[in-house]
């Protein structure tokens, strides 16, 4: 005979039919059968706890990629790059001061619509597009304006990630912040106090 398996509905119909049972019982049995039937909700309710925690828990790891960060490298600095899915996007900010913070909010009110007009004239521009890969390791990217790809290395942290600068020679890779981080507060705070 083949083992059972138990699932979240197998589980609660098996409570439930068990009830049925000792619902026909008489009073002495009836005592018997409320503390069983506490038990076996409890029972049932502790598993279904346990069949979602994975699936919960999963949804909360910060680290992994999807979400906003700034560039703190030397020379990328107030850069962005925005991480959806298996999508990213690196932009271009203005370097001028007085330019810079209107062009971060620009780029942070509204990611999916700056990636899609490409630039804003003195704000920003898409420097690239790429799909990271399965494990979370490498970038196809597509510069702007080119038609090739290039593939750089990528690696998601929970304070900090990395990432190749495939854009240019000679650049080291840049080390991105979570925007809502207190690194990345300061990096918004840099350019627009």
């Amino acid at each position: 005979m083949e083992p059972r398996r138990w699932t979240f509905r197998t589980l609660i119909a098996w409570t439930q039919s068990q009830d049925d049972r000792t619902d026909q019982g008489d009073e002495k049995t009836m005592d018997i059968t409320r503390t069983a039937h506490v038990t076996r909700t409890k029972l049932a309710a502790t598993a279904a706890a346990l069949v979602c925690a994975p699936l919960v828990l999963s949804g909360c790891s910060s680290s992994g990629g999807d979400g906003r960060y700034f560039a703190t490298s030397e020379g990328q600095n107030g850069d962005i790059v925005v991480v959806d899915g298996d999508q990213i996007t690196y932009f271009d900010t203005a370097s001028r001061q007085d330019l810079a913070c209107h062009s971060i909010n620009s780029v942070l009110d509204d990611p999916k619509a700056a990636a899609t007009k490409g630039e804003l004239k003195d704000a920003y521009t898409v420097r690239g597009t790429g799909q990271i890969n399965e494990s979370k390791s490498s970038v196809d990217w597509t510069e702007a304006g080119r038609s090739t790809t290039e593939t750089g290395s990528i690696s998601f942290g929970k304070d900090k990630s990395t990432m190749e600068f495939v854009f240019s020679n000679g650049v080291n890779d840049v080390v991105l912040v979570p925007v809502d981080s207190e690194q990345g507060k300061a990096v918004k705070t840099k350019y627009c106090d």
